[in-house]
């Protein structure tokens, strides 16, 4: 077998190219866990304005770091995505899985109210100024 000028210039481009990709590949798989946690965030930042917070709930939510972890925002994600991927009602599928993962925090961590719970307001609101209406556990 004769290695040809060609040959060679065809196994450079192709090693090129292969590089390129799995930088690409790998350098989006290493960003995507900071994407999705920045985004949820993000999100309880938007969402926090819909609930009738008092101020030391808003301060610990718009404060704290540590109100809650990355990967206990990782796990919700996940299952946020699942319920919301999954063979479920068609309801369900209308969910974003980071908005869902959002308002379970904030019914888990600061109104003592359970995912279901924060799966029923986002399903029964037609409008987010309606999240003001959930109350937290023993309130009523």
């Amino acid at each position: 077998m004769r290695i040809t000028e060609h040959g060679l210039l065809m196994f450079f481009y192709g090693s090129v190219v292969g590089s390129v990709i799995t930088y690409y590949v790998t350098y989006y798989n290493l960003t995507r866990e900071k994407r999705i946690i920045s985004n949820v965030r993000r999100q309880l930042g938007h969402l926090e304005l819909f609930h009738d917070l008092t101020q030391r709930e808003y301060d610990k939510l718009q404060f704290s770091r540590d109100f809650v972890s990355d990967e206990r925002i990782l796990t919700f994600y996940g299952w946020a995505q699942r319920v919301t991927k999954g063979e479920t009602s068609k309801e369900l599928r209308k969910l974003e899985p980071t908005s869902l993962a959002a308002e379970v925090i904030i019914c888990e961590q600061l109104l003592g109210l359970s995912a279901s719970d924060a799966v029923q307001a986002l399903l029964n609101c037609e409008d987010l100024d309606e999240l003001k209406t959930l109350r937290r556990k023993g309130s009523n």
